[in-house]
């Protein structure tokens, strides 16, 4: 369509129909792998390798199913340098992680555009609205192109979404995209390790602080250190992306009184910051810290306080080295105070739990701290506490709950005792409901499993027929 005027200009776009892997059945999954094995150039050998002791019955039932993989492991063109011995283990490990395929045609099969198209789904964690994803492909696209000399064109985002689609993305919601399959992400990821600039490009291109805290996190990982190093050496560049994006407005005025918030809270936009000015050891990046603060000020003067990304910027102040003491003793007091006011009005048990392990309870039982945060609790148990415990969906739910009220017991000095006693009560019941439930899906499981044994009869007399035909 991309070359020819008369097919684009026809209505063929309109007609395109997206198959989500979970909607094909083992019976049509099975007739996938049969159709590729039947037309395939595929020695016999080889096909013996997948039907010896109903091997192929484990490829069909596999989680990674995808018709892009089966195409690979039925190509004899692709897997020709595979003795016949090894063949059974090549598909395993395809199968197990098929990035290698992802790799193949990352490199060599997909254009810059569509490569810049699959950096930016990476840099929002694999899935992207549709609203979102246009200006960040834009910006990082032109930001590749000026890098690395390649030409673009108006339509290349839309060519680019065309070009990957159903191969490396699908559609998700009304106009947003995701990868296609985990092992996408697992490309991407190696694509990053691989060449590094590939995220320093992320950076600086970024269009929403969504990306470069993505990006940030996976640079971070333990087996990321190349990529650190990448970055450590272009953070000066990076500083004006970052304080550009750092410093986007989060509220949207959605209209007839409607308002909308999009982005990191500036409480945790703070806390990124002051992480990445001293991994990096960057007088840049820390520059961007004080006036980051002012603005979280100023957010604070219309908007609540994020408690827990709030109290992630206390720790992140504790172990700072990228702030003058002096400001730094102001940030903390500042910061203290207004989540203690906002955890008086309301808060979850969650909240209390981390607000309660970043101030001093040891002190006097009536520091101002202290009471705050006992306030807090009173007002948990009054108005949210039955809230929390009908929402309780899991035994670890109603343990953590549980623990939580054990801590504000121990470190506020309150009375908990019958709260924890109605907990025990609802996770009793819980129990009782989820022995019941395990009874009955069993008997489902049971049907279903003489069902499929039916079906896989079905499917192992058309493999035999890949056989008999030869004969």
């Amino acid at each position: 369509m991309d070359r020819s005027e008369r097919l684009r200009l026809s209505d063929l776009n309109d007609l395109r129909v997206f198959l989500h892997m979970p909607s094909y059945s083992f019976a049509q999954k099975a007739r996938i792998l049969y159709n590729h094995l039947y037309f395939s150039d595929l020695p016999p050998a080889y096909q013996d390798e997948l039907l010896r002791d109903d091997f192929y019955l484990g490829v069909i039932k596999h989680d990674k199913f995808n018709p892009r993989l089966i195409e690979w492991l039925s190509s004899f063109r692709r897997i020709r340098n595979v003795s016949v011995q090894q063949y059974r283990k090549f598909i395993q490990n395809l199968l197990n992680g098929p990035s290698e395929i992802w790799r193949h045609a990352y490199e060599q099969e997909i254009t810059d555009a569509a490569r810049s198209m699959l950096l930016t789904v990476f840099s929002f964690g694999g899935k992207a609205a549709g609203a979102a994803l246009r200006p960040a492909f834009t910006n990082l696209h032109h930001e590749r192109s000026s890098r690395y000399r390649f030409g673009t064109r108006p339509e290349d985002y839309r060519s680019a979404l065309r070009e990957i689609a159903g191969t490396f993305i699908k559609p998700f919601g009304t106009h947003g995209i995701e990868v296609i399959d985990p092992s996408v992400l697992d490309l991407l990821s190696a694509v990053l390790r691989r060449a590094p600039d590939n995220a320093v490009d992320i950076v600086a291109g970024a269009a929403s602080f969504d990306q470069i805290e993505h990006i940030w996190s996976f640079v971070k990982a333990k087996s990321s250190g190349s990529i650190m190093d990448a970055v450590h050496r272009e953070a000066d560049r990076l500083t004006e992306s970052v304080g550009t994006r750092v410093m986007q407005g989060r509220r949207i005025d959605l209209g007839q009184g409607a308002v909308g918030y999009r982005g990191p809270a500036f409480e945790r936009r703070l806390a990124v910051i002051i992480d990445m000015a001293d991994r990096l050891l960057s007088q840049a990046i820390s520059t961007l810290v004080l006036p980051l603060y002012a603005r979280l000020q100023q957010e604070w003067e219309t908007e609540r306080p994020h408690i827990n990304d709030a109290v992630d910027v206390l720790r992140a102040l504790e172990a700072t080295r990228s702030v003058a003491s002096d400001e730094l003793a102001s940030m903390k007091v500042a910061i203290e105070r207004a989540l203690l006011k906002e955890a008086s009005t309301g808060c979850q048990s969650d909240e209390l739990r981390e607000l309660i392990c970043v101030i001093d309870t040891s002190s006097d039982p009536d520091d101002p701290a202290v009471s705050a945060a006992r306030s807090a609790f009173n007002h948990y148990r009054r108005s949210l506490f039955n809230q929390e415990l009908s929402e309780c969906r899991s035994l670890e739910q109603f343990d953590g709950l549980v623990e939580d009220l054990e801590l504000f017991r121990d470190q506020l000095g309150v009375e908990v005792s019958t709260l924890i006693e109605r907990v025990e009560e609802a996770k009793a019941e819980f129990e009782e409901n989820e022995g019941a439930h395990a009874d009955h899906m069993e008997d489902e499981w049971k049907e279903r499993w003489r069902q499929e044994r039916a079906t896989e009869r079905s499917v192992s007399e058309m493999f035999a027929s890949l056989t008999s035909d030869r004969s």
